[in-house]
């Protein structure tokens, strides 16, 4: 693909799709790939916008009020507030794994399912302590960690701030007792978050971190993209 855009600057902002255009068009309800499409999509991937005219100030300007109905409308979504090691040490799926892991596990999980296990709206996890440097990285999850205090304070205090809907994850009955008596919010069990998925045979009596909670196949396609790009950029 390196022959087909030459230009950095516009390979830095490509995003190559290695897939049937035609079922890529379909999906995407594109009439035709002979044009330059603009699609503005929610951080649940869904496309709030689409337009393939011109660009003047009319089209711009309809592009911008998308933005700002989508920023408005995101301000008001249900806000989660997850106990990362609650989750992860009660979910059998990972109380094994070690505290990096756990956290690796738990954030790709709600990266690629937090949609499907909660429902729409801004995801925070907070850890106990601080980073350090092994795991607890992902798209669109906001992952905190408690410093000096506790996730649990850190948990209270966000969702005493809240001003719109809340829902907390843990299955602590001390943390849960501080939310209700200090919130609005709901309190969900941890088990909300529980990878459903288990392998059919483990290896190494551990469970995969890196695939704790992604569909079925979904490193496989990973590493043959991360191939095919090796290859583009030789």
């Amino acid at each position: 693909m390196a022959a087909g855009i030459p230009d950095p600057g516009a390979r830095r902002h490509t995003l190559t799709v290695y897939t049937d255009l035609a079922e890529f068009a379909t999906a995407l309800e594109l009439e035709s790939l002979d044009s330059v499409h603009v699609l503005l999509l929610d951080a649940f991937g869904e496309v709030v916008h689409h337009t393939d005219d011109e660009p003047t100030s009319e089209t711009v300007g309809k592009l911008t009020a998308a933005v700002t109905r989508m920023i408005a409308a995101g301000s008001r979504a249900m806000r989660y507030l997850v106990d990362g090691y609650n989750v992860t040490m009660n979910d059998p799926a990972t109380r094994g794994l070690g505290a990096g892991e756990q956290r690796d596990a738990l954030v790709a999980r709600l990266a690629v399912r937090a949609q499907a296990l909660l429902g729409a709206g801004r995801i925070t996890v907070a850890f106990d302590g601080r980073p350090d440097g092994a795991g607890a990285t992902g798209s669109g999850i906001d992952v905190r960690f408690s410093g000096d205090e506790s996730a649990d304070d850190v948990i209270v205090r966000l969702a005493a701030a809240e001003r719109g809907s809340v829902t907390v994850v843990t299955s602590d009955r001390e943390l849960s007792d501080r939310v209700r008596a200090e919130s609005s919010a709901v309190v969900l069990g941890a088990e909300a978050l529980f990878d459903t998925v288990r392998p059919a045979r483990r290896t190494r009596g551990r469970y995969p971190a890196a695939s704790a909670g992604l569909p079925k196949g979904a490193n496989k396609v990973t590493e043959e993209l991360k191939k095919l790009w090796l290859q583009d950029g030789e």
